[in-house]
């Protein structure tokens, strides 16, 4: 016995050495700037947008000594066709010129947090609509008024409220934006001019953030550094505080059992996990969706807070109220009337609920619907919402934003309406698709990859689905007409091409009528606007409209051309939208209350965030399970991307991008089966995706389709392209199906330069050679002697390795260090 105590000392004071230095090492030191680089440290990346390469590069230092080591900086002048969705945070730099106001509009819909800077950050403040409406001013003071979290999160800075010095004046100034102009409901003044008070350097509009400093950080002052250094934590963590939270959509049946369909679009807010709060709205109510998921723990809850005034003031007023869900409470909530005083848990007229708390399927649900009138919201309103979630699953308590607290409403984020509280406006983005073989069989294998809508038409929640995707010249519609087995079943399209709505149509509106007449056949036409009303009925020109009659619902596709929707490839453009059904002679509309001669109250919005381009397309090889190379493509479930491309055939190749810790794998299925001795397919790497002719790092993978394979390299001297000994990849075919053949792919990081968890895009081209004649498939047109023309494979997780969710450094060590320690017990007891 007394030799087991003296066997378990060791591993005991190792675990508990490990746990001190890991508390040190986490916690920093005396120094403030070692406390403030362990608490920023993070993974998500940074896109820094800027001009000036010497600024660049001190920014690039002060991010850095942040902790922020995954940032991106981009010339303010190449913009264009950014995938803004695989960042956390955009920064405008201070010394940035004009970013293209097409490209800002983009930024901001996209809802990543945006920090402008500088005279960047003052240009996008009045490309966002405040032209003229800011000064320049050559000081260093700011007035604060309030003790918001910027000035104390993750540091805290004394004086506040109070006067603050943020810089030394040595060729710096302030760039100020006018607080009279600012609409109150959709701003957050943070900070003002001393010696004017209607003027502010820092000012939110919903998620952009102007910090009207400019020159490099290395002449702020501590309380500068320090609020800089706040401001970008703001906006990194808390998604610059306003989200949107709900998106339109028809009611909602508040029954405790939510469908996805029903649910759709929502706006979802993580939990944790697969958990989530989701809310939509109709012009009348809030409806919120809570959903548990692996909760295996009887007292788990979720808290969902409202401040309904959103002051955001230190404490709790009485215009806070929250929604509770547990299993020992059921459903109710209850409101404040004071700072941290509660009134009792009630249920009242402005709240309907219903929730089921299914313990043993280790999930819970609940559907919650709360009047606008009760939250203070006028329909068409600009109201935004203090909002934050508190929640505890398998007896572990979290909250979002992280540091949520219930005594402090300014560790909330701040949320609104993306329609402005309407609660009928819907984006269709047209996605860059190939091209759609206009049938009228709407194929969900064909639209697989389209934008998918479904769209509420009918008061009892059926929802309607419609499709929408586009490519270098045309625009496709395709979807289904329910419950149509009757006579006058038809589907009307209406366009506001120019998107100026108006109290009658514009001649450049448009109207697209198909569908089964009296008779059963079906007929197409179409009619424009004439200033006062619609002209006579035409036949159907630059489009196409096709119809197929199945047993229960007619399908439809329709092509229009570019031209006749005034669209520009690679330009951006909004069109408004109405839908209309006649089935059995009832017709339904979206949005609901829409005239069809008022496009004012046409409330779909189509347009594509690629800029209706060409061919610029992105492949995303996200991180996923190991592929055992045999060419049979079973263990693609995890693939995050694929691309369907269009052969001159008629068919498509398949192609599938992941990637494991070691290597790109792709994987290829090709339907259309070719007994030609020449068949096969090119896959081209541009390394260091800089475009030009081949260089010696590009090279060219070949597959034939009876199981060989050659590679090429460029050949810099001749610019083009010299067969090599293959290396550094392998692959494996099944060509044994008579309906086609499948290629597996995996290609080694070090051919690629790919380091683990650093960005970096490869340029790739997929060219196809059959029966004597090449085909370049993606992207259409490019090019094997002009790398420019190629697209992209990218990686949204920086070709790293999948982290376990909230379990960092500590708990690894803990758990380590534990199991080592049981392991030896086990040992010695044996």
């Amino acid at each position: 016995m007394e030799g087991t105590k003296s066997k378990l000392i060791v591993p005991i004071l190792v675990m508990v050495m490990l746990i001190f230095s890991s508390l040190i090492t986490l916690g920093g030191g005396a120094n403030g700037n070692e406390i403030k680089n362990s608490a920023m440290a993070d993974y998500r990346q940074i896109l820094f947008i800027y001009d000036n390469t010497t600024l660049a590069g001190e920014w690039m230092d002060y991010l850095d000594g942040l902790g922020y080591h995954m940032v991106n900086f981009l010339p303010y002048n190449m913009t264009r066709n950014v995938e803004y969705e695989d960042y956390a945070l955009i920064i405008i730099g201070t010394d940035s010129h004009a970013v293209n106001p097409v490209d800002l509009k983009i930024m901001l819909r996209s809802h990543i947090p945006i920090l402008g800077a500088g005279y960047g950050g003052i240009y996008a403040y009045a490309s966002m609509g405040y032209p003229a409406n800011y000064a320049i001013y050559s000081t260093n003071q700011l007035v604060v008024k309030k003790n918001l979290s910027v000035y104390n999160t993750p540091h805290q800075i004394a004086g506040v409220p109070g006067t603050l010095t943020l810089f030394d004046n040595s060729a710096s100034r302030m760039y100020l934006g006018r607080k009279s102009s600012l609409n109150d409901n959709q701003s957050l003044c943070m900070g003002f001019y001393y010696n004017n008070l209607d003027y502010a350097p820092i000012i939110q509009i919903k998620n952009f953030v102007l910090f009207g400093y400019t020159q490099s950080p290395a002449h702020l002052t501590s309380d500068g550094d320090n609020l800089l250094s706040n401001l970008i934590h703001y906006t990194y963590y808390y998604y610059a505080m306003n989200v949107p939270i709900t998106k339109a959509q028809y009611k909602i049946t508040t029954d405790g059992t939510p469908y996805i369909s029903e649910w759709y679009p929502s706006m979802k807010v993580p939990v944790e996990h697969y958990s989530y709060v989701s809310m939509v709205e109709d012009p009348d109510y809030l409806y919120i969706w809570i959903h548990m998921t692996n909760s295996t723990y009887s007292n788990d809850f979720v808290d969902v807070w409202f401040e309904r005034d959103n002051n955001r003031t230190v404490g709790i007023d009485t215009s806070v109220f929250y929604i509770v869900f547990e299993e020992y409470y059921g459903l109710s909530y209850r409101e404040a009337n004071g700072y941290n005083s509660w009134s009792s848990f009630k249920r009242f007229d402005g709240i309907n609920f219903a929730g089921n708390a299914t313990y043993t399927s280790s999930h819970m649900d609940a559907e919650i619907r709360v009047s606008k009138h009760y939250l203070g919201i006028a329909r068409g309103s600009n109201n935004i919402m203090g909002f934050g979630v508190m929640y505890q699953l398998n007896g572990v308590i979290g909250a979002y934003p992280n540091t949520f607290s219930w005594q402090d409403a300014q560790t909330a984020i701040t949320t609104y309406s993306e329609y402005n509280w309407n609660g009928e406006l819907n984006y269709l983005n047209s996605k860059r698709w190939a091209s759609i073989n206009v049938d009228g069989l709407y194929n969900g294998d064909e639209w697989l990859g389209a934008s998918h809508y479904p769209l509420k038409m009918y008061e009892d929640g059926n929802p309607y689905q419609i499709n929408v995707c586009h490519d270098s010249n045309n625009l496709y519609i395709g979807g289904y007409i329910p419950n149509a087995t009757g006579s006058y079943s038809s589907i009307y399209l209406y366009f506001d091409t120019n998107g100026d709505g108006g109290a009658a149509p514009h001649t450049d509106d448009f109207e697209i009528w198909g569908g089964k007449s009296s008779s059963g056949t079906f007929t197409v036409s179409e009619h424009y606007g004439t200033g006062t009303g619609w002209g006579t009925v035409q036949t159907l020109t630059n489009a196409d409209m096709k119809f197929k009659m199945r047993a229960t619902s007619v399908h439809f596709e329709l092509r229009i051309s570019f031209s006749k929707l005034g669209i520009t490839p690679d330009s951006y453009k909004e069109i408004r939208m109405q839908i209309a059904l006649n089935i059995a002679g009832a017709v339904n509309r979206i949005p609901r209350d829409a005239q069809h001669t008022v496009p004012d109250t046409w409330n779909l919005v189509l347009y594509s965030q690629a800029l209706w381009d060409t061919d610029q397309m992105t492949m995303d090889a996200r991180e996923g399970y190991s592929v055992n190379v045999d060419g049979d493509l079973y263990e693609w479930s995890d693939s995050s991307f694929f691309y369907k491309a269009p052969t001159p055939m008629g068919k498509h190749i398949t192609v599938l991008v992941k990637h494991d810790a070691e290597h790109l794998i792709i994987g290829l299925r090709y339907i259309k089966p070719n007994d030609a001795g020449n068949t096969n397919l090119q896959l081209g790497f541009d390394v260091g995706h800089n475009g030009g002719s081949p260089e010696t790092r590009d090279f060219v993978i070949m597959i034939y389709h009876q199981g060989s394979a050659r590679e090429f390299q460029g050949d810099p001297s001749t610019g083009w392209w010299s067969e090599v000994a293959p290396s550094g990849w392998n692959y494996a075919m099944d060509n044994s199906s008579t309906t086609g053949w499948t290629v597996e792919i995996a290609i080694e990081y070090s051919k690629l330069g790919i380091t683990s968890e650093m960005p970096l895009q490869i340029g790739f081209i997929l060219y196809m050679y059959e029966d004597s004649v090449g085909y370049s498939l993606f992207p259409v047109g490019g090019m094997f002697g002009d790398l420019s023309t190629w697209n992209t494979i990218t990686s949204s997780d920086n070709w790293g390795e999948e982290v376990i969710p909230e379990f960092g450094t500590l708990g690894v060590i803990i758990l380590g260090t534990v199991v080592a320690a049981m392991v030896i017990m086990k040992r010695r007891k044996t």
